[in-house]
């Protein structure tokens, strides 16, 4: 059977948010340093049109000395997870480290924001929209994805890292 004309555009259509969903995606791991707030933009993976999100990382020895870092996490515009993808409840954070694994940091509240502490101290950012709210992998869809931090002219050590899940 043939495709013509506009058909195949449309089955390319249906076809490309699949393969993107599936696919590698980077992140930029950073190195947070102590005692520093560190504000990221999250940026939009392209499955959700509005969406906006930001961090704010800080870094910290404790006095006993365990070294703790406290994440603060906020989306504009997220529509509900099931308007994203049929069978999508909740939308869950997540850090990844330097070798492209993911650590849940949390479940995003009703008014779109997460405070998470995590014992990582360098790690990127993703939000996913997941059909479990307790999950411990990711196996929704990504939305946001942090990248170079706000402040710009500090130095930070960055590492680009391909991440992915399992569908």
């Amino acid at each position: 059977m043939k495709i013509r004309g506009y058909h195949w555009v449309l089955s390319l259509a249906l076809l490309l948010p699949s393969l993107a969903q599936a696919a590698d995606r980077t992140v930029y791991v950073l190195q947070f340093p102590p005692d520093q707030v560190v504000s990221l933009n999250l940026y939009r993976t392209g499955v959700v049109e509005k969406i906006e999100g930001a961090a704010e990382v800080r870094h910290r020895f404790k006095k006993t000395k365990e070294r703790t870092t406290s994440v603060e996490i906020s989306m504009k515009g997220a529509p509900p997870p099931s308007d994203v993808k049929p069978g999508l409840t909740a939308y869950v954070a997540w850090a990844v480290d330097a070798k492209g694994a993911l650590t849940r940091l949390g479940l995003f509240a009703n008014k779109g924001g997460l405070k998470a502490e995590t014992e990582l101290q360098s790690f990127g950012i993703v939000i996913s929209a997941e059909p479990d709210p307790e999950a411990i992998a990711p196996k929704g869809v990504f939305v946001l994805e942090s990248e170079y931090p706000v402040k710009k002219n500090s130095f930070f050590g960055m590492t680009k890292v391909v991440y992915t899940h399992n569908q």
